[in-house]
């Protein structure tokens, strides 16, 4: 992404054009690639694995898994829900204090990572209701045109395709 942002993106994509603001966008695609990232996808991971997928999402931690078989998933659910909620509370103060993008006032790289993720918030079982600045940003980057387009990238159909058909040609 840090390739891309200064290949295509004039240094508008890292965060502004003071040192400062590429240095807030670095901080913030750094916490992503070592926070919220690791930490929800593994909350994906065990509450599929404990059978708790269907589970909405909530603004209080997630329950303890019943059954056997779930049993041995209780400690890493609680630890990393609780460490993925916990890191969702540092992004909202953090929107609370910029009030627009998590570098401060220009759109970045670090907020294409990070909504990525918060765009799976009901896999992570987390209710964004919780976090209101963070559901006023999720919205907001959510509107912008040219992540609505990548969005349809690969179409639906591509995405129902099962994982052992190969790829067509790229148009």
């Amino acid at each position: 992404m840090l390739y891309l942002a200064r290949q295509y993106g004039s240094g508008a994509l890292l965060g502004g054009p003071r040192t400062a603001d590429e240095f807030a966008c670095l901080q913030w695609l750094f916490f992503q690639a070592s926070g919220l990232g690791p930490m929800p996808g593994q909350v994906h991971h065990f509450v599929k694995m404990a059978g708790m997928s269907e589970l909405p999402p909530s603004t209080e931690p997630l329950p303890a898994p019943e059954g056997e078989a779930a049993a041995g998933f209780a400690y890493a659910l609680a630890r990393f829900d609780r460490e993925t909620r916990r890191l969702y509370a540092v992004l909202d103060s953090r929107l609370g204090e910029t009030g627009a993008y998590v570098s401060g006032e220009h759109f970045s790289v670090a907020d294409i990572a990070l909504w990525c993720w918060v765009n799976r918030a009901w896999k992570h079982k987390v209710d964004l209701a919780a976090y209101p600045n963070v559901k006023a940003w999720f919205e907001r980057v959510g509107e912008r045109p040219a992540l609505k387009r990548g969005l349809l990238v690969p179409t639906e159909e591509q995405q129902r395709r099962p994982r052992t058909e190969p790829a067509p040609e790229l148009e």
